[in-house]
Formats: structure tokens, sequence, C-alpha cells
């Protein structure tokens, strides 16, 4: 899942016994180039019309991707550069989900908790709330 159709780097783990790859390079090991698609284009693909639930543990693409889904404007991926302008007053994108599982990652990004607090907002003039947090965990569902 990426904010749109193409291909990107993404890193090693520090720890080799660790399995998640980052946008954020934490290794001297060299980047893999892995294929992305936005989740419309994989609706498409699929000929879905809607989604009941989408849940999203992208190691730090997540600022990126829901910035683009909400039209926020651009989150470049740099580890100190994300900045999500806010979102317009009213729903604007018509989100062909229901739910949505984030597992954020406040660290990949400068100032993420502020980020996550603009993603929520602009995801609450989407006509979501928050079902339930826990740690990196928050559970958005449409009223």
């Amino acid at each position: 899942l990426g904010s749109s159709d193409g291909h990107m780097l993404l890193y090693p783990p520090s720890n080799p016994d660790h399995a998640s790859y980052s946008l954020l390079q934490r290794s001297e090991h060299p980047p893999i180039n892995v294929s992305m698609a936005a989740i419309d284009s994989i609706m498409h693909r699929l000929g879905h019309s809607s989604v009941g639930v989408v849940k999203m543990d992208v190691e730090g693409a997540e600022f990126e991707i829901l910035a683009s889904l909400l039209g926020m404007g651009e989150c470049p991926r740099e580890s100190a550069g994300c900045r999500v302008l806010g979102c317009t007053e009213g729903p604007k994108r018509g989100l062909a989900f229901r739910q949505l599982l984030v597992e954020y990652h406040e660290w990949a990004v400068e100032d993420g908790a502020s980020i996550v607090g603009d993603i929520t907002r602009c995801l609450e003039l989407e006509g979501f709330t928050v079902v339930e947090r826990g740690g990196e965990q928050w559970l958005y569902a449409k009223r």
C-alpha cells in the first residue's frame, strides 16, 4: 500500500532478527526497491467499490498514505520533514472504507504526535470517530 502507484525504497531493520523494513535508513545495509499501489488502484484492480476494513501497518509510510487519502497535502519521505497540511472543512474524499486500523509510528517523523492529531481531525471531518486506541494502534470507524 502506498500513497500512489509506483516504487519506493525500503531499508532493512538495524537488528537482523527483525523483519520490518522501513522508509527510514536504520542500518548500513542497502535498501530494496518495492512496488506500491494506492488503495484506489488496488480496489479498481480487484473490482471493489468499497472495503469494510483497512488495516495499515506500514512502518512510517502511514503518514504519507493517509495525507494522500485525505487530500491533506504533501508529506515527503524524509525522517525529519513530514509536514501534513490541514484538511479543508467538510467531507471531500468520500473514503471507500468503513473502518480503519492504523499502527502509527510517531518516531518515523518529526512531530509525529501532532501529525496524528491532524490526521484524526481530518478523519473526523470525513465522518470517522476514534473507537479505540492502545499504544500505537488506533481504530477509527465511520459514524
